[in-house]
């Protein structure tokens, strides 16, 4: 199944000191300590950050982390002003769609996919990093353990790992039909000396 690589719809940039101008006006510096770019589609919402082993220019920060993903420039990033956050709206839609029907999504930071059997009481969710990003990445990858919401109520968290980069993560929400699944998980990773993370979040309904 080949889906849609949904825009980027922001970016932050944390800056890693201030400095004092000649009038005495704090102004945020030109070296941040890490940059982010979140993405959004229907279900879906990721987000890639790299903390850098010491403050670089942001101008750098950002060329950096764009050269790990697929489209940086679709749809407009926004950049957030030195100093400030960018802030984005949280994918708090619920995507529907008829349960049997396999839901998925690809962007530039990996591919997300889950299924639910009309009548089951189960819901196999799996997520694969971008080969893009598993080209830059240097060690072993450290998933926190995916949290999930089902029908309002917390369920417990799910296995973590330690595995190789191009790991097929996996697990199953315990969910029925027309109940919302709400989930997130996070991936962290070294990048040379640098450390990136992935977090994916979303809401999902497989309705009868």
């Amino acid at each position: 199944m080949r889906l849609r690589s949904p825009g980027i719809v922001a970016l932050a940039a944390i800056s890693a000191s201030l400095i004092l101008s000649p009038t005495g006006i704090a102004q945020a510096s030109e070296l941040v300590e890490e940059y982010s770019i979140t993405e959004q589609s229907d279900g879906f919402e990721s987000t890639l950050t790299i903390k850098f082993a010491k403050p670089i220019p942001r101008e750098s920060a950002k060329s950096q982390v764009e050269n790990l993903v697929d489209s940086p420039e679709s749809n407009g990033p926004v950049t957030p002003e030195l100093g400030g956050t960018a802030t984005h709206a949280t994918n708090s839609k619920t995507f529907k769609l008829k349960c049997s029907t396999p839901f998925g999504q690809i962007d530039s930071n990996g591919h997300i996919e889950m299924q639910h059997k009309c009548g089951n009481n189960e819901s196999p969710w799996g997520f694969w990093i971008n080969d893009n990003i598993q080209k830059r990445i240097t060690g072993k990858i450290k998933e926190r353990g995916m949290d999930s919401t089902v029908a309002g109520k917390r369920q417990g968290r799910q296995a973590d790992h330690k595995v190789d980069k191009n790991y097929h993560f996996h697990g199953t929400f315990t969910a029925r039909d027309n109940q919302t699944i709400q989930y997130s998980d996070k991936f962290s990773f070294p990048v040379g000396l640098d450390i990136g993370t992935i977090k994916i979040a979303g809401k999902v309904k497989f309705t009868s």
